[in-house]
């Protein structure tokens, strides 16, 4: 039986510049540094021959459960493969198979505005949802990474 989700990891191409950006958010924490891999079990594990990869992991809030509505810290990895190198992915929010990073803030606002004034690109101002439900009353905004990766925050009402 599967009990849950321990991370969610991405690829790049260029390690340094993820790390350089999330490391520098607040709430981010970093749980695994900056570091190469190579050798059998990362051949194994990863199907190349002589691979090679960087990766770093983060946690985004505390390890306490339930810290917002319910949610506990998320933890995300980055990997870059130097060996063998990769192609760079279509992230446009529409493209099959990307991805989006959401987290949880407590201050969607003063958080959007720092972000904005450190030359992050918003898609636009925090909305409210008006869905109805549990999403009822929730502010939202959607940024890009360096990568061109969306990023959501999402600051529920208390």
């Amino acid at each position: 039986m599967l009990l849950g989700v321990d991370h969610t990891g991405f690829v790049t191409n260029d390690i340094q510049r993820l790390y350089d950006f999330y490391t520098r958010l607040p709430g981010v924490k970093v749980t695994a540094d900056l570091d190469t891999y190579s050798g059998e079990l990362i051949d194994r594990l990863n199907g190349y021959k002589n691979a090679k990869v960087k990766m770093f992991n983060i946690q985004i809030g505390d390890d306490e459960p339930g810290v917002k509505k319910g949610f506990s810290a998320g933890k995300v990895e980055f990997i870059q493969f130097i060996d063998p190198p990769g192609e760079k992915l279509n992230l446009q929010n529409n493209a099959g198979g990307n991805a989006h990073i959401s987290m949880i803030t407590d201050s969607i606002d003063e958080d959007y505005a720092r972000l904005k004034a450190e030359g992050v690109n918003f898609s636009c101002e925090p909305q409210e949802v008006d869905f109805g439900g549990e999403l009822q009353g929730v502010k939202v905004v959607y940024f890009k990474d360096p990568d061109g990766r969306p990023v959501e925050l999402m600051q529920f009402p208390t």
